[in-house]
């Protein structure tokens, strides 16, 4: 197959990039590419020199560099990090002060700007330090020279004998002797930018020649690139280069010569060299910068670098002796998973701003670990680290990356800069080399799209680098950017043909997972997820299994037991949840939190076997077992938090993530008790168990003693709850009635019913004791939650309406279960359905759904406001990422059991679609198809109207009924745009809707209405227009016309009032064509007579101003206020024969004429005169606005003539008594803008008789709010005999759809 032609250049390209090397390097003065940066060019520009008994700017050049660079604010460019502004703004304006002290030599800039510039500097840089969030810095050195240089502002003159050092400027201002070396250097060092954007500037850092050489080229190597494919010359003058360097300097190196040596470069030049084929000892490497559990990068290092231990570790398994570093290899590997497994925020490194490159790193030496202990060259490392840790953290980088990947094909932040290269470069790297050895075939076509998208963005476009490299400022290359989309675009994406031992790794039940996925979609929090993940979220969770499957039964036994369902569920539902939001919380918080679900599910299940026992005869005692645990753990289990690192001591319980269990006690889990003593005991024993792991977890006894007795008072009352909630099961057995379908009311509750939900039942959730678990663990690990007492009671309030919902989801999905098992379900309660045994089932979940959604509504409010105080704040909005995870985990678990509760019939899935609806969009929308085939599939032939409609009649009602459900449900969802969509553009669709309504005078359609309603929401898609010219078969019983659309004008006039169905009205049709009424094609078809009368169609609306249902009235006068807007000869509207005007007038008029004078009266068109005492003014706001905008459209898009027109019909006093009548704001404020025009020059300045001058808009001017609209609303079907609802807008009357 030929090669895809930008793929056939890439060797070209590889080639291009070797000669640059080559022919850029300076046998002196070395290589580099970084960029120019506004710090180093500042200090370089603040070395001077005596010439000729003058002293003089050595380099004036920088100067200018950075005065061109001042932004408007006064500060210098933030390149990708608030620390850079900072750095670079601070060491300008030192060097401002000096040069506004010191002019020297520079005289073409004058003192007072220079001046102007320093205050604005210093405003600028005084902002940037009080906005600077510390904590989140990572740049090398911040911590010294920040201070150093706010010191230097301070003492200005001193500045010269302070021990600010860079390279060779360092020498030359520090130093008693002037050095011209230095100076040489520096000149070279400025004169080397050939753009004309940087010159004058200087790099960070120059040369970095073995830092770039070696990342370029074994970067290459590794990606499939032969050396024949960029030149054998070239490779062997870099290898050169670097060998010699590691000789020179004894087998360590740094980024360039003589510059201190670093672990990071030591080990990139050797694995570049092993890679060339040229074997390198990593003996001094290994000696040197080898710790007790990681690689310092060099020997003062503050704080370890993820990436120098990956590229430590990428060595160490490219060497020829791998065999003799097993140690160092399992050390480093160790290190760097448990820095993922610990990682709160993502991986971030201090040499590299993008996630993105450690991660890559990461997954480059954890593929190839794989690939040499498949070979059995790492057959001794620990198998916890293999078959635990290194699968989980792989898969990780895997989804995440992909969930990362912007719409276009890229990866990293589009807000920053639209191109986005190098980043996608890396990330299409971690997923080909992860995908060789993580391979789930479901996921193989995303991955396959994905990483095509990707090297599409790398083929498709040139790209202005990012600053993404760190070194005391952020920088970027050009160069470096370079060889990782050639890898990105060369490396292959194919699996690794390895052994049964690697795929044993990742070896997980996909059809288990599958059925799960659709289980999982059906899921409201999880709707609108795209399949793949669902799967994802869930492959995640079966990879912890085997962490959590350890611990299963070192706290509860499972004697007596069934099996333990939930477990299955329980690790996806953490990473579920996490995945969901991307927020990313650490693994041992995942796997801590995993454990404690499995534990809140296992004692439910353990107290339902302590109901069956003879221990139930001692309940006191064991209430008694729980008061002392409580008094025990405050005197004995309750600490302070450790100091600084927080380090355990060696009697400590250890962390259960590092493979040891919750206890080392030994339990039989098949032996019988024999006595009550016994079973007491256990009980004690067991209970123990779990108030030991909760309180003695070794992250909770870092946690504030507020936050630990917050925690020990939760678990208490919820240990009390379960017991409660044990002893109101044992008397309902006592209670159980024959017939098995009553509920059984408590006769004597322990509280009212607010309180045992609230409460009791709230409390049994574990809901609030997990939550104050979250909260320690957290503290634990220095991230400080709800630190001010508003925040603290939001957060409580939080909890508690959390688990309230949970558990009323738990309850309305238990109703018939809890009832035939004697469990407590809060319809036991009086007032929520116990009292009332006639309640049927559905019923009593009504009432409970109703109470569910309340306290949703609480929990959305309390969530909201925590959001507003933790605004600005990235520490505090970190929090609350973590705890929605938490809240998302307890609904997850509550809609598992409502959505298992939830039976086929469309019935009872109505009360979604109005407070769910995202429910129905799961699976590519696939629900919504399905109700298309409800809708469609009763047997009505629409191919064929010759056929005898005799079989009609032999639709039962249960199928009418499920056609119903399915409408209601399709007329509720159908506000959501995606939804919307998916009905207007399918033509069998609507072909079956038009079958429906148009065939239903014989048999009588009982849901003609209801598709009525349907179409009118229909109506808001653009995609609906196209009704106004789709012909098909006749409809002799309306019209003989092929148009759909004049069918469905017959049948709204005809079906007014039963007329063509007694089972329908049709009514909901007048917003179908209010709506429509916004498309010009369908004014010009209502304002076009047909051929056979002289009439248009647009006067087969006029009697709807007056009909007595609403719903016409209010379309009707939306389609005549559109009709005013798009029509372009308003003349013709307003002609004598068929005039808009007295249908529009009529409604408008009361019944009380008497203040009209007998001139005014005759002036009224005929239908308006005289008015008895059963004509009815209309009263509905809507409907009047509409029309007083309709006829203000009249007077004012008709010019002089349709003024005139519209004056000379009465309308004049119409709406002054209309003003008189109403007492709306709206309707008064549109009366008086129309009386405005009416009136013309008369108006201004004045006031008429009975309207109050407050115009709103000048005359003859359309404003944006004339402008016609549709309805405006969304039609919402009745549930349950409830009245309609229709969704009020807020009179935006725009001519676009309005839901």
């Amino acid at each position: 197959m030929a090669q895809f032609a930008p793929y056939r250049d890439l060797p070209k390209r590889a080639r291009l990039l070797t000669d640059r090397l080559v022919a850029g390097y300076d046998p002196k003065y070395g290589y580099g590419s970084f960029s120019c940066a506004i710090y180093d060019s500042a200090w370089v520009s603040m070395v001077s020199k005596g010439l000729s008994n003058q002293r003089c700017w050595l380099f004036p050049e920088p100067f200018h560099y950075i005065l061109d660079h001042q932004m408007n604010d006064g500060g210098w460019v933030s390149y990708a990090s608030e620390i850079d502004g900072i750095f670079n703004t601070a060491a300008s304006l030192l060097s401002l002060n000096l040069h506004m002290k010191r002019p020297l030599q520079i005289t073409n800039i004058s003192v007072e700007d220079l001046s102007d510039r320093s205050s604005r500097a210093a405003a600028a840089l005084q902002a940037l330090l009080q906005a600077w969030d510390v904590s989140a810095t990572e740049h090398v050195e911040f911590e010294i020279l920040v201070p150093t240089m706010l010191r230097l502002l301070k003492e200005e003159g001193e500045w010269l004998y302070h021990g600010v050092t860079f390279g060779y400027f360092g020498l030359l201002m520090c130093s008693n002797t002037w050095d011209d070396e230095a100076e040489d250097y520096l000149r070279h060092v400025v004169a080397r930018s050939s753009k004309p954007e940087d010159r004058g500037g200087t790099p960070s850092a120059f040369p970095s020649t073995f830092f770039e050489y070696s990342c370029i080229l074994s970067t290459l190597l590794e990606a499939n690139f032969s050396i024949e494919t960029y030149g054998v010359d070239q490779v062997e003058q870099i290898g050169e280069i670097l060998a010699g360097a590691l000789e020179t300097e004894h087998g360590l190196v740094g980024f360039a010569p003589s510059v201190g040596s670093d672990a990071d470069d030591t080990a990139r030049v050797i694995l570049t060299l092993n890679l060339l084929g040229r074997p390198t000892s990593l003996k001094r490497l290994v000696d040197t910068y080898e710790a007790d559990n990681h690689s310092k990068t060099y020997s003062t290092e503050r704080n370890a670098s993820f990436s120098t231990n990956c590229n430590v570790l990428i060595a160490l398994l490219h060497t020829g002796n791998v065999t003799g570093y097993v140690s160092q290899i399992e050390k480093a590997t160790r290190f760097l998973c448990s820095s993922w497994w610990d990682s709160n925020d993502g991986i971030k490194d201090k040499w590299h701003l993008s996630p993105s490159y450690p991660t890559m790193l990461f997954v480059q030496a954890l593929t190839r670990l794989l690939e040499l202990w498949n070979d059995g060259l790492l057959s001794t490392l620990a198998a916890d680290l293999i078959r635990d840790r290194i699968p989980i953290v792989l898969f990780q980088a895997l989804i995440r990356t992909l969930q990362a990947q912007n719409p276009d094909g890229s990866w990293g932040n589009e807000k920053i800069d639209r191109s986005a290269h190098e980043e996608t470069a890396y990330y299409v790297l971690i997923l080909a080399r992860a995908s060789s050895v993580v391979y789930f075939e479901p996921l193989r076509l995303r991955l396959m799209a994905a990483i095509d998208e990707g090297r599409k963005v790398l083929l498709s476009r040139d790209e202005k680098t990012r600053y993404l490299w760190v070194e005391k400022v952020s920088h970027r290359s050009d160069v470096l950017c370079e060889p990782y989309c050639l890898a990105a675009l060369n490396i292959s994406i194919q699996p690794l043909q390895l052994g049964s031992e690697v795929e044993s790794l990742f070896a997980i039940p996909m059809e288990g997972v599958n059925k799960f996925t659709n289980f999982c979609s059906q899921l409201p929090l999880l709707a609108g997820l795209v399949e793949w993940r669902i799967q994802a979220s869930l492959i995640e969770g079966y990879l912890f299994r085997a962490l959590i499957e350890r611990v299963r039964l070192d706290v509860f036994p499972r004697k007596n037991m069934g099996e333990d369902k939930f477990f299955e569920y329980i690790p996806s539902s953490w990473t579920g949840c996490n995945e969901l939001i991307k927020t990313y919380v650490s693994n041992k918080f995942l796997y801590d939190m995993m454990v404690l679900s499995l534990l809140n599910h296992q004692i439910h299940d353990y107290m339902e076997t302590v109901r069956t026992t003879s221990a139930m005869g001692s309940i006191e005692t064991i209430k008694t077992i729980v008061e002392d645990f409580s008094d025990e753990s405050e005197a004995n289990f309750l600490v302070e938090p450790k100091p600084e690192n927080g380090a355990m001591s060696p009697e400590d319980f250890k962390t259960p993530t590092d493979g040891d269990r919750i206890t080392s006690e030994v339990h039989d889990h098949t032996t019988g008790i024999d006595s009550d003593t016994e079973e007491l005991d256990e009980i004690r024993s067991t209970l123990k168990r779990l108030v030991d792991y909760v309180l003695r977890h070794p992250v909770i006894a870092q946690a504030s003693r507020y936050d630990q007795t917050l925690l020990r008072t939760e678990l208490h009352i919820f240990l009390l709850a379960l017991i409660t909630q044990t002893q109101d099961k044992a008397w309902l057995a006592t209670r159980q009635m024959l017939d098995s379908s009553i509920t059984v009311p408590f006769e004597t509750p322990r509280s009212s019913s607010f309180d045992g939900a609230r409460t009791t039942s709230a409390v049994y959730t574990s809901g609030p004791y997990s939550f104050a678990f979250v909260i320690c663990l957290l503290r634990g690990t220095g991230m400080t939650c709800f630190e001010t007492a508003e925040e603290k009671y939001l957060a409580q309030d939080l909890c508690r309406h959390l688990s309230n919902m949970c558990q009323m989801y738990s309850d309305l999905s238990s109703v018939l279960r809890d009832r035939a098992k004697n469990s407590v379900n809060s319809v036991n309660f009086p007032k929520l359905g116990a009292d009332e045994l006639e309640c049927s089932e559905n019923e009593l979940k009504d009432r409970l759904w109703r109470l569910a959604m309340y306290e949703k509504e609480c929990l959305d409010l309390a969530f909201a406001r925590l959001e507003r105080l933790a605004a600005g704040c990235k520490r505090k909005r970190r929090v609350l990422g973590v705890f929605k995870i938490f809240c998302n985990v307890m609904a997850f678990h509550g809609q598992i059991d409502v959505v298992k509760d939830v039976p086929g019939p469309a019935e009872n899935l109505l009360p979604y679609s109005k407070t769910q609806p995202a429910v129905f969009k799961t699976a590519q929308l696939t629900p919504v198809k399905d109700l298309k085939l409800l809708v469609k599939d009763y047997p009505v032939s629409y191919a064929r109207f010759s056929r005898p409609l005799e079989d009609l009649h032999a639709l039962t009602e249960s199928v009418k009924t499920i056609a119903h459900n399915a409408l209601t449900i399709l007329i509720n969802i159908s506000k959501d745009p995606d939804v919307l969509a998916h009905l207007a553009e399918d033509d069998t669709f609507l072909e079956t809707l038009l079958v429906r309504v148009t065939l239903s005078q014989n048999p009588k359609e009982s849901n003609a209405d209801p598709i009525s309603m349907l179409l009118a929401n229909l109506s808001k898609s653009p995609y609906i227009t196209r009704l106004i010219t789709l012909t098909r078969t006749t409809v002799p019983a309306l019209s003989p016309s092929k148009l759909a659309i004049t069918q469905l004008l017959e049948l709204f006039n005809k079906g007014a009032e039963g007329g063509y169905n007694t089972e329908a009205r049709f009514d909901y049709l007048a917003w179908f064509f209010g709506d429509l009424a916004k498309d010009p094609a369908f004014v010009k078809y209502l304002t076009t007579p047909p051929s056979h009368t002289p009439l248009d169609p647009l006067t087969t609306f006029l009697p709807h101003t007056t009909s007595p249902s609403p719903i016409r009235r209010l379309g009707t006068a939306s389609l005549l206020k559109n009709t005013a807007l798009l029509h372009t000869d308003i003349p013709y509207l307003l002609q004598p024969a068929a005039s808009v005007l007295p249908p529009i007038l009529l409604p408008l008029c009361s019944s009380n004429q008497e203040a009209l004078s007998e001139e005014e009266m005759d002036n009224l068109p005929e239908v308006c005169q005289y008015l008895g005492d059963d004509h009815v003014q209309e009263k509905d706001v809507k409907v009047l606005k509409t029309h007083l905008e309709t006829l203000f459209l009249l007077s004012t898009r008709g010019g002089v003539e349709g003024a005139r027109l519209v004056k000379e019909a009465g309308t004049y006093p119409v709406i002054r008594e209309l003003h008189l009548d109403v007492e709306d704001e709206g309707v008064r404020r549109g009366c008086e803008r129309l009386v405005d025009v009416l009136m013309g020059e008369e108006a201004v300045g004045g006031s008429h008789e009975g309207v109050d001058q407050k115009s709103g808009g000048d005359v003859g001017h359309v404003r944006p709010e004339d402008m016609g609209g549709g309805v405006g609303r969304m039609v919402t079907q009745v549930i349950d005999d409830e009245e309609e609802e229709e969704e009020d807008d807020d009179d935006d009357d725009e001519i676009v759809p309005i839901f």
